[in-house]
């Protein structure tokens, strides 16, 4: 009988069972929704609650008892990354794994550590930062004999509220849309949102193998996969699949309904090769005698031999830094998840002075200096921070190495690293760049300051 996923197991058990993998932490990404923050810095370590994003992934692992796991990163930012993470001196042992900066995509990268894989993968985003333990995940892997597993969650009102910093921009259409067995909790079917019309069409044939399905539009892709170590195999042999979640998972997903034609070339979907991705299934005896027992008659819904389903995380904290508003809103929030995501006495805080106000919904770490008469809501101050006389700060972000002027006010705003804002400044809802200086008196209002990736722009016309 499956374990009930979630079900508490003996922490040998667990450890155990959590040998069967190999996590994989895809920090290569350039930040693509967040160009404003990421042109001096790798979008990894833009910090959340005063730690950079990829730390909540390793300490995931870390806290599921993992030894080790594999960090693919650009080749070019490598150094920085790694000399960052040394800081926290983590347990778990770090496999860097060198990206080249040109690399297209997610299943390009993966297929990098081809000679490194000897059990099924669990693949993990550096942006993601959730409070579920990683053993609930494995857990689901093991009780439904998933071939391919996906962490899906509601993006909390909160998010999907919350202003955007920075130059105002028509809202494009990004979600996924989730097909799901209504029993089963099966992922029957995916896509981007964009990429689909006014209308959805299902075959006739798919809708008679799955007759109860819905269709959500309100679940966020975690990218915190599971995958046998068979589909990798598969992934190997398809250069021309780039990403996991726009080309692989659609793909497989797809395959679940399909027949078996192994014997036949597999030429669909633009594939080079000719070998059936079913012929990559490894065939046990007992399997394949079962196959011999099944009557004509049995629906095909249930005994094929690709299995896709998702884990759903109804509760906690779960959601991907990977656009300007989410990046904004995760560090508003962060600050009352701490208890399930940090080790005990790991959490920094500065105690304002009888002058100055900070509510207990923002985060200071320690080494930020103070001056007099200083107001701080809902923020979080990174490390090493000036805050000068009669500023007042709300809804913002501010990253380490700043100076704010006196008599500034901020709100709504993410300030990137070494920043100099200069006195009587009134910045709402903008984004100031890395290194940036903002003059004294300086007014802004829906702006991004961002020298730097100006002077690229520019250099994309010669």
């Amino acid at each position: 009988m499956p374990l009930k996923p979630g079900t508490f197991q003996h922490p040998l058990i667990e450890a155990l069972r959590i040998m069967d993998y190999h996590p994989v932490i895809l920090a290569a990404g350039t930040g693509s929704r967040m160009n404003d923050l990421t042109a001096n810095t790798p979008k990894a370590l833009l910090t959340v609650g005063n730690k950079p994003m990829i730390w909540y992934s390793i300490n995931m692992c870390q806290k599921a008892g993992f030894q080790e796991a594999m960090v693919l990163v650009q080749e070019s930012k490598r150094s920085e990354i790694k000399r960052k993470l040394e800081f926290y001196e983590f347990i778990i042992k770090l496999d860097f794994v060198n990206v080249p900066d040109d690399s297209s995509g997610t299943a390009d990268a993966l297929r990098l550590i081809r000679n490194k894989v000897k059990y099924d993968l669990l693949i993990i985003s550096s942006d993601l930062i959730t409070t579920l333990p990683l053993h609930y995940f494995t857990n689901h892997f093991k009780a439904y004999d998933a071939s391919f597993l996906m962490l899906l969650s509601p993006l909390p009102e909160s998010f999907n509220e919350a202003p955007v910093p920075g130059v105002k921009v028509d809202k494009q259409n990004e979600g996924d849309v989730i097909g799901l067995d209504k029993e089963l909790q099966r992922l029957v079917f995916h896509s981007n949102e964009a990429d689909q019309g006014d209308f959805i069409t299902f075959s006739h044939s798919f809708l008679t193998q799955c007759p109860f399905i819905s269709l959500r539009t309100d679940m966020t892709d975690c990218h915190l996969y599971i995958m046998k170590k068979w589909i990798f195999e598969f992934l190997l042999d398809r250069p021309k699949i780039t990403t996991l979640k726009g080309e692989l998972v659609p793909y497989i997903v797809k395959k679940q309904f399909s027949k078996n034609k192994s014997k036949k070339d597999d030429t669909s979907e633009g594939l080079s090769k000719k070998r059936d991705i079913y012929s990559y299934i490894p065939k046990s005896f007992l399997a394949e005698a079962y196959q011999l027992t099944l009557s004509n008659k049995v629906s095909p819904t249930y005994h094929e031999e690709i299995h896709c389903y998702v884990y759903i995380q109804e509760k906690g904290f779960c959601v991907r830094t990977n656009t300007l508003a989410n990046y904004a809103e995760a560090n508003r929030q962060i600050l009352k998840h701490f208890p399930e995501l940090m080790p005990p006495g790991t959490l920094s805080k500065i105690t304002a002075g009888k002058s100055s106000k900070i509510d207990d919904e923002s985060l200071l770490d320690g080494s930020v200096s103070l001056g007099k008469n200083v107001s701080i809501t809902h923020s979080v101050i990174g490390a090493y921070c000036k805050i000068y006389d009669k500023v007042k700060i709300t809804n913002s972000v501010v990253l380490d190495h700043t100076e704010i002027g006196e008599g500034s006010i901020i709100d709504g705003c993410i300030i990137c690293d070494s920043v100099y804002i200069g006195e009587n400044c009134d910045l709402k809802d903008s984004i100031v760049g890395s290194q940036e200086k903002i003059e004294a008196n300086t007014k802004l209002t829906h702006e991004s300051v961002d020298t730097q990736m100006m002077k690229e722009k520019a250099n994309w016309f010669y």
